[in-house]
């Protein structure tokens, strides 16, 4: 088991798919991935995080170098992995390092058009588990404003 793969399953636990179930009225639930017993980003596990851990961290989350391992692309929303990435920014330590800078801006950029891109009905997600343009908004703004990508930002 690889780097990547130990921190996907600390941090989302294990990736498991859900078919169409009925529910108490007799709805039907579109089939849809979700993830089980991973570890929530408390303070106690992300302040112990050694700086190396911490870059390590942030590009597995987003990871996009254009491979097949990358969560956010891969696997889609989850409010879980915002969680991690909110909490592991808090704590990152700058100047940036080149390869997280890189990983930050790919996100940011994707998650621009992700806001732009009309809310798909059919995705499957619960209700909480839609992602609202508000939370793409928040993580752009931190990478555009507090780690000085400035060219990312809405409003410059």
């Amino acid at each position: 088991m690889g780097d990547y793969e130990r921190w996907r399953l600390f941090c989302l636990g294990e990736k498991e798919e859900i078919t169409g179930k009925a529910n108490e009225i007799g709805e039907e639930r579109n089939s849809g991935r979700a993830f089980r017993s991973g570890h929530l980003p408390t303070p106690a596990i992300v302040m112990n995080l050694s700086e190396n851990q911490v870059n390590s961290l942030i590009q597995h989350l987003v990871q996009v170098r254009w491979c097949s391992q990358d969560m956010f692309l891969e696997d889609g929303y989850s409010k879980q992995l915002f969680q991690w990435l909110y909490s592991v920014l808090l704590v990152v330590e700058k100047p940036l390092l080149h390869d997280v800078c890189a990983s930050l801006r790919a996100f940011a950029k994707q998650c621009r058009l992700l806001r732009a891109t009309p809310a798909d009905d059919s995705s499957g997600l619960a209700v909480g588990d839609v992602p609202t343009p508000n939370e793409f908004s928040l993580f752009i703004a931190l990478i555009s404003i507090y780690f000085e990508q400035k060219d990312l930002a809405d409003h410059q």
